[in-house]
């Protein structure tokens, strides 16, 4: 680029800047070094992107342009190979390719407000050359232009911030508002707390930022995140816009789907329309979070897990002996010298609910096998499994057994 192009470059740019629009910046951009050229929000959504037409990098540039959206296997990628720390170090220039997934070398800048990155500007060398200090020198001038385009939105994301972390201080801390109170913040906050809600509980030393805001942008469509706070060690989320029961229950689906595809835990209350009850609600997320390592879906909902919240927190204050109903131990030790499996036999027909036909087809034998074993375990503890306060009994003792050895496995590689 001659420095007569350089110059009107750098006079179109401004020139844009002045129509508040990134779109136009990413035109001028384009037509000046005509190399691909996308801007991505820290939650990889594409703000702006020119040419708006694949390029046959199907992994990475042909999934930005089909959804609107960085793809999953690049997110995944990028923490693999440190993307967004390289990008953030040094001087907010950095070239990427080497050690990492990309087909071709991207130059990436760092567009900064505030002390704080608002957004990733991308040129793509599809030709796999390098870019060149005269390159980093654009980039660097388009990096103030769009920051430039930022500052002057009027997008509450930057507006409103300190207000909003006001008024999420004051919801997290359980503090009654009065009606006219609850109207005045919204209305300085931006914030609309109406409708159904959740809490959605994270760790909150993992995911990182960037992380996080990928997830509250794929869930924005349907179930805006309105809100985040660190309280107590956790990273928590008010969800908004739930749609009953229904809506709720796709939810969960949808957020499980998510965490499975970003190796991450999570867990969630069940919705409230009551704002001012936001306090019990973190806790039953954050109670549903504690066990959420015993679970085999990376979602814990609180519904599903209440039995494994009420055993964890009586296995705080109780030993496993305590527990165990004599007639488990009598069976231990009856299987150990007679070699069967007596005990395995009674701990399934009161998983199926004392159901014998279905105790029957869990354990592969015959019904009247599944009769003959009840049989023979009320001669050897002398007990009568027909009674259902002691099937109660048993059943309590052998979840509190099950949960024991759950914790106790080693599996504990989520906490």
């Amino acid at each position: 680029m001659t420095n007569e192009e350089k110059q009107s470059f750098y006079s179109n740019t401004l020139d844009a800047v002045s129509s508040g629009d990134l779109q136009e910046v990413v035109n001028v951009a384009y037509e000046a070094i005509q190399r691909p050229i996308i801007i991505t929000d820290p939650a990889y959504k594409v703000l702006a992107v020119q040419p708006n037409e694949k390029i046959g990098d199907d992994i990475y540039w042909d999934e930005q342009i089909e959804h609107g959206y960085t793809p999953i296997p690049l997110i995944i990628s990028g923490h693999r190979n440190q993307f967004r720390q390289k990008a953030l170090s040094g001087d907010g220039i950095t070239v990427l390719y080497e050690n990492t997934d990309l087909q071709y070398p991207r130059l990436v800048g760092n567009v900064v407000v505030h002390d704080s990155v608002q957004s990733f500007i991308s040129i793509l060398y599809t030709d796999k050359s390098f870019p060149t200090d005269a390159d980093k020198e654009i980039m660097r001038f388009l990096c103030k232009a769009c920051a430039l385009v930022i500052q002057n939105s009027s997008d509450e994301r930057f507006t409103n911030s300190s207000v909003q972390a006001n008024f999420v201080s004051i919801l997290f801390a359980g503090q009654q508002l009065s009606a006219e109170e609850l109207q005045e913040w919204e209305e300085l906050s931006g914030i609309h707390l109406h409708g159904n809600f959740a809490i959605l509980a994270m760790s909150p030393t993992y995911p990182d930022e960037y992380t996080i805001e990928y997830l509250i942008a794929l869930l924005r469509p349907t179930n805006p995140i309105l809100i985040s706070h660190f309280q107590d060690g956790y990273r928590y989320f008010l969800i908004n816009g739930i749609k009953g029961w229904e809506g709720y229950r796709d939810l969960c689906v949808q957020l499980n789907n998510i965490l499975e595809k970003l190796h991450l835990r999570a867990s969630i209350s069940h919705i409230f329309n009551n704002v001012e009850d936001i306090r019990f609600y973190v806790y039953r997320a954050k109670a549903a979070y504690d066990v959420g390592y015993l679970n085999d879906s990376m979602l814990s909902v609180f519904d599903d897990v209440q039995e494994k919240i009420i055993l964890n927190q009586s296995l705080r204050f109780l030993k496993k002996p305590t527990c165990t109903h004599s007639i488990w131990q009598m069976l231990m030790d009856y299987d150990k010298e007679y070699n069967t499996t007596y005990y395995q036999s009674l701990s399934v027909y009161l998983n199926c609910m004392c159901n014998s036909h279905l105790a029957a087809q869990t354990l592969c034998i015959h019904r009247n096998t599944m009769l003959y074993r009840l049989n023979k375990i009320n001669d050897i503890c002398h007990c009568d499994l027909s009674d259902p306060k002691l099937c109660r009994r048993l059943m309590v003792s052998l979840w509190v057994l099950e949960l024991a050895e759950q914790i106790n496995s080693g599996d504990k590689a989520f906490s």
